[in-house]
């Protein structure tokens, strides 16, 4: 981790944005929970939110990530940092080495940036495994792979990002949807702490 690295609040750069998602991952494993998946939104170099994104059933992150989105790229996202908990295992095994009673695969946390700031988008992917020890969370050497995969949540996010365009707006009903939006948002579980500047935009209280 950074020093500049706080969970608490959005990173002051959006290099740090991976640090902040693994921080955010550190902490959940040091309360004895699994990490949840979390979002950092970011437009050029300002940070705009942090969340934590609402519980979801197995293949429906995108859904989760829409809800979020809706809100966030109107306002001038143009990058996003997201991390998800995840299960991997060697492709040299066909057969994942999992059972009912018994799950060997490697945990990890997949940390995917999409950077759409002033370039069409470019989606970034690693993978952090982490043990379990008695001293608590130690991570192990990352994997970062040459190509981003072909999943359903980063095909999202690249054309998400790169329509944004279309949903930017600074009129004042379109605010008044933001923040309709953002009530929606909170509604459905998601965690959100906004940007001083976006949560007066939105006239809302911020915890950042």
């Amino acid at each position: 981790m950074t020093a500049d690295t706080d969970p608490a609040k959005p990173p002051r750069r959006w290099r740090d944005a991976p640090d902040t998602m693994l921080a955010l991952a550190e902490g959940d494993l040091a309360a004895d929970r699994m990490p949840m998946p979390s979002l950092v939104a970011f437009a050029g170099d300002d940070a705009l939110a942090i969340a934590t994104l609402r519980p979801f059933e197995e293949g429906e992150v995108v859904q989760a990530l829409l809800e979020l989105l809706a809100l966030l790229l109107p306002v001038g996202t143009d990058r996003v940092a997201l991390a998800l908990p995840a299960r991997v295992w060697s492709l040299e095994d066909p057969i994942p080495p999992v059972t009912a009673d018994v799950d060997l695969r490697t945990r990890v946390v997949l940390v995917i940036t999409a950077d759409a700031h002033g370039q069409a988008c470019q989606v970034t992917t690693s993978l952090h495994p982490y043990e379990i020890g008695e001293d608590g969370c130690s991570w192990l050497e990352p994997v970062r792979p040459d190509e981003a995969p072909t999943a359903p949540v980063v095909a999202a996010l690249s054309l998400l990002l790169d329509d944004r365009d279309k949903l930017v707006s600074d009129a004042q009903e379109d605010d008044l949807r933001l923040a309709a939006q953002f009530g929606r948002v909170l509604l459905r579980g998601h965690e959100l702490a906004l940007s001083p500047a976006l949560a007066r935009r939105l006239e809302v209280a911020t915890t950042c």
